[in-house]
């Protein structure tokens, strides 16, 4: 691999799907002169291909709302004719249910909220419907959910390996192995990245490394509200007995949500006891202890066996919501990261206002206001109620 270049218009830090999809919107706009720098070998290797590839509009704030509306038009209409032909998405739909009566009271507010910012095709459905829809489901505790058959989920592999094609072709440099070690502040528009092989002066630096974004901004004096959190999936050997075509199912009670996957089932689980690190060991301790949430809403899985586990990092923010703009100092320093599980659901919006940052200094496309780190300090956090 050739040597860094020693000048770029433009450094992203972070080959993961949001600094990719950065890179393929400022280049789709013409702007060629850009850098991408991952310190892995592979390109989305961090936490992008770790995640479970859902997309919902299930939200209760316009922000998170408008994010998803663009995002999932997107991976359904443009990512195929522009980036990926071959590009599917598995559209089974997002079943969110409640057993309890508190719970199913924030299922119908986000209901009635969803309906007062225009997002279509969600349901309000009985435990009926539910067992029609997934006949191995144990239905008679659930007492409704809210079921939305357009949303589902896709590959992050086929979107990391699309955007990976498309930005190089553009010409786009991209130096896998190489770790960013610091970011000299000179001036407005002016900053010295520093890397392992070698120093790039650029006008714009993007930090979008998502839960190992504080290690850059940490050097900067910067504080992002932000931390590291290992998220577990676990995947079973195929079953028989489970429809390949029910949708990404949510217990809200206790956070159990589940999806099938090449055959079998993939299943996660919020763990409230988690504590910060880089961690991306799979933790079957933790999996032990929740088994019990599963057999209560599919009792068959007492059949199943775990044939694959993994951890990824959520990059979890103060309100679970991304962090994106500008960062305080000179002009032309930017961050994306913090998207607390979402940052595949909504990395086209992201790209897109990031990159509207970058040529225009302000957004045109998409609000990202609410998103700023300014939010913390002022106590204007983002209230949404649908984080998983």
């Amino acid at each position: 691999m050739p040597p860094v270049p020693s000048t770029a218009k433009i450094v992203i830090i972070g080959g993961g799907v949001v600094g990719l999809f950065t890179a393929w919107e400022l280049a789709s706009r013409g702007e060629k002169d850009i850098v991408i720098i991952e310190r892995r070998t592979f390109l989305g290797s961090g936490s992008t291909q770790k995640a479970a590839g859902g997309f919902r509009t299930q939200f209760t704030t316009p922000s998170n709302v408008a994010f998803s509306k663009y995002s999932k038009q997107y991976f359904l209409e443009r990512f195929p004719q522009e980036l990926n032909p071959h590009f599917e998405i598995e559209q089974h739909g997002y079943l969110l249910f409640a057993r309890n009566q508190e719970k199913l009271e924030r299922l119908e507010h986000s209901y009635q909220l969803q309906m007062e910012l225009g997002v279509e095709n969600v349901h309000k459905v009985d435990a009926d419907f539910i067992k029609n829809l997934i006949p191995e489901l144990e239905t008679s505790e659930i007492l409704g959910g809210n079921y939305s058959p357009e949303d589902g989920w896709l590959d992050p592999s086929d979107v990391v390996n699309g955007l990976d094609t498309g930005v190089r072709k553009h010409g786009i440099a991209i130096f896998t192995d190489t770790e960013v070690t610091d970011i000299d502040t000179i001036g407005d528009h002016n900053f010295v990245v520093k890397t392992s092989d070698g120093d790039i002066s650029a006008r714009h630096v993007l930090v979008a490394t998502g839960a190992w974004s504080r290690e850059l901004t940490g050097k900067l004096g910067i504080e992002l509200h932000m931390h590291p959190m290992r998220h577990t999936l676990w995947c079973t050997a195929p079953l028989d007995w489970y429809p390949k075509t029910a949708p990404f199912t949510f217990d809200v009670m206790t956070t159990a949500h589940f999806r099938p996957e090449s055959g079998g089932l993939m299943m996660g689980h919020s763990n409230p006891n988690e504590t910060s690190s880089t961690s991306e060991d799979a933790d079957m301790d933790f999996f032990l202890e929740i088994i019990p949430n599963f057999l209560e809403i599919i009792p068959r899985l007492e059949e199943a066996e775990v044939a694959n586990a993994w951890g990824g990092l959520y990059e979890e923010s103060e309100d679970h919501n991304g962090i994106m703009g500008p960062l305080p100092g000179p002009k032309g320093l930017w961050i994306a990261t913090g998207f607390s599980g979402h940052g595949v659901m909504h990395a086209p919006a992201t790209g897109c206002v990031m990159a509207e940052f970058i040529l225009d200094g302000k957004t045109s496309t998409l609000d990202a206001s609410p998103y700023c780190l300014e939010r913390f300090d002022k106590g204007e956090l983002i209230r949404e109620t649908n984080v998983f």
